[in-house]
């Protein structure tokens, strides 16, 4: 006896539909954001919504009751693992934005503890225990679900704790947003997410005798509804350029899909099975093509935007070198007679030479950067003593360091190899690890710059004990004119390209600039140098 299926059956078809769309989204989550921060668990949760829905669905289709039975004690380990993923969504959600303490760590270890050892009496029940799944005594075209076993109500309970707790992660994240567009958007996932799992709470109802659940429908869909919106807004899987083509393709899957399961012969069923596969094969490379002519446009406009902001920079910042330099020369001149100055006056010029530095170097950040865009940062390698070359550099800072009552080290390697560098390019690499270092870095803190052989190359360190990076800021470390939220706050006058500069410096010689940090602790940036440069950097 073959697979029965009934047209009329409103709740099969429901869960169906639920089961295609979940795995569709699922599949191109991954293909397209499974690197993302968010992507991994996107598709989880939509993965496991998949084993859910289509064992749902076999269980209203296989024959025989031992059979059926077993299909629902595994979508009811989906149901198991859709709790778990939903919340290590929303603890991976609240992480963009907050860093929280061990205590909901913990808690949330505790959560996936129980989720496992409830998954293993389900494997249990799949072998006769019957400890979560009871017997199944009606086929399933009458009975909605089997018997409730004594663990049902504790397996129940669990939902509704990950429901509560996954929530209040949710919730958490929209208070946290930075702005009322970010915040709107937790909003609308913690709803959706909230509203979803507590109706897909209704699919335990017929168990104990209640024909609630088929009154609100397939209650997956509250959830694939949220995936689907927030899957077009985050991963622009739907984007504006090509929605008609994409909306075409998901309504000729979905209408070939059901197509293929409501025919009755085997003549017909193979055809439009033919169909169905020939539709889902030409729609992915449809899809695929027309995205990629997208992202090929988006792409240009955005290398002609960023050449036109080069283009800009460089103007601007030969402009203002020359009153700038103007600037510093009158307050170097006002300091040579500072002996005649009264206190408040020497302040004061103090104050306006320490800001025209500044205004230098942010005009030569600009120039260095528009450079670089533009394929003018050229070098010139020579071999030298790198040595002195970095003592000499942090040395720059040793009078900023007592200033600010921080401890600034300096630990040079005898057996440093001799190798080839552009000094003036790396003098600017170093400058700039060194001077983030002292500003950033609180009074009674440390800097501690070293430099070691490793291998035929050099190893240097830049370390100090300041505010370090946030986990959500170490992605974004060495991007143009990017700073982090502390580093705004402690020092707001820094141009954000001193790290941008500094990579690109190391890697013109052939070399590597890593960090790790932990935020309030501090950083580390490791310079690692060959000994030879590459030919033509």
């Amino acid at each position: 006896m073959g697979l029965h299926f009934n047209p009329a059956d409103i709740q099969s078809i429901g869960i169906g539909l639920a089961a295609f769309l979940a795995t569709v989204l699922a599949v191109f989550i991954f293909i397209s954001a499974r690197h993302e921060r968010l992507g991994r668990p996107m598709w989880i949760t939509l993965a496991v919504a998949s084993v859910w829905a289509w064992f749902g669905f076999l269980y209203h289709l296989v024959p025989g009751l031992e059979l059926a039975r077993d299909m629902r004690v595994v979508s009811v380990t989906g149901i198991v693992w859709l709790a778990m993923s939903q919340l290590y969504f929303a603890g991976v959600y609240l992480g963009e934005r907050v860093q929280y303490g061990k205590l909901v760590q913990r808690m949330q270890l505790a959560v996936y503890s129980f989720g496992a050892f409830l998954t293993a009496l389900l494997v249990a029940d799949l072998f006769g225990t019957r400890l979560i799944v009871g017997d199944l005594l009606l086929p399933a075209d009458v009975a909605l679900a089997p018997m409730a076993g004594p663990l049902l109500g504790v397996l129940i309970g669990y939902y509704v704790v990950c429901t509560i707790f996954s929530g209040t992660l949710l919730a958490w994240r929209a208070r946290a947003g930075v702005d009322s567009s970010d915040r709107n958007q937790a909003l609308a996932l913690f709803i959706s997410m909230t509203v979803g799992l507590t109706l897909g709470g209704t699919r335990f109802t017929p168990w104990y005798g209640f024909d609630f659940y088929p009154l609100v429908g397939d209650i997956g869909f509250p959830l694939f509804v949220f995936a689907t919106f927030y899957s077009i807004e985050r991963y622009h899987l739907l984007n504006r350029e090509v929605a008609a083509a994409q909306l075409f393709i998901f309504t000729l899957w979905t209408l070939s899909f059901f197509r293929f399961l409501l025919d009755t012969s085997g003549q017909a069923m193979l055809v439009d099975g033919g169909f169905f596969l020939a539709a889902l094969v030409l729609g992915v490379f449809l899809l695929r093509s027309v995205v990629m002519e997208a992202k090929a446009q988006r792409e240009l406009a955005a290398v002609a935007v960023e050449r036109t902001k080069s283009e800009f920079i460089t103007i601007a910042a030969h402009q203002l070198r020359t009153p700038v330099a103007a600037l510093r020369w009158s307050f170097n001149l006002l300091s040579e007679g500072r002996e005649q100055l009264s206190e408040k006056q020497r302040a004061l010029v103090d104050k306006g030479n320490r800001a025209a530095d500044n205004m230098m170097h942010l005009v030569n950040d600009l120039l260095d950067m528009g450079h670089i865009a533009e394929g003018r940062f050229t070098y010139t390698f020579a071999e030298g003593n790198l040595g002195e070359t970095i003592r000499a550099e942090a040395g720059l800072f040793e009078d900023i360091a007592k200033q600010k009552n921080v401890a600034l080290d300096v630990r040079i390697a005898d057996d440093l190899p001799a190798i080839r560098f552009d000094g003036n390019r790396l003098n600017l690499a170093i400058q700039n690890l060194v001077d983030n270092a002292v500003k950033y870095t609180a009074s009674g803190g440390r800097v501690t710059v070293a430099a070691e052989r490793s291998g035929e190359g050099v190893r240097i360190t830049v370390q100090d004990t300041g505010i370090g990076f946030t986990p959500d800021e170490k992605s974004r470390v060495f991007e143009k004119f990017f700073r982090g939220s502390r580093a705004v706050h402690m020092s707001p006058d820094g141009s954000g390209l001193g790290l941008f500069i500094a990579k690109t410096v190391v890697e013109g010689h052939g070399g590597r600039l890593a960090f790790s940090t932990e935020e309030g602790k501090g950083a580390r940036f490791t310079i690692s140098l060959p000994a030879k440069p590459p030919a033509t950097p």
